[in-house]
């Protein structure tokens, strides 16, 4: 199987980490700077990415990731948009 980059315009998206070690710091560093509304999901996160959160730069929430959690947040308004529409 082959895989392509992919180029996408995430500015004020919503974008969703699960974890708290350095690839999900990687990975919150480019969403960050692409300019996303960062949202990281883990029971614990390293220094780095508890710093991006005090200057308001991702919002943490400490608990296990569940697939409710995705429905609820992420689904759930883009559904009350549709239904509104």
């Amino acid at each position: 199987m082959a895989y392509y980059p992919v180029m996408l315009n995430i500015k004020n998206k919503k974008c969703l980490v699960v974890g708290d070690g350095k690839v999900a710091l990687r990975k919150i560093l480019s969403l960050v700077e692409g300019e996303a509304l960062v949202t990281a999901i883990s029971p614990s996160f390293d220094e780095g990415i508890i710093e991006l959160a005090a200057k308001e730069k991702v919002e943490l929430i400490r608990r296990e990731y569940q697939l409710y959690f995705y429905i609820y947040k992420w689904q759930r308004s883009t559904f009350s948009r549709m239904i509104k529409e």
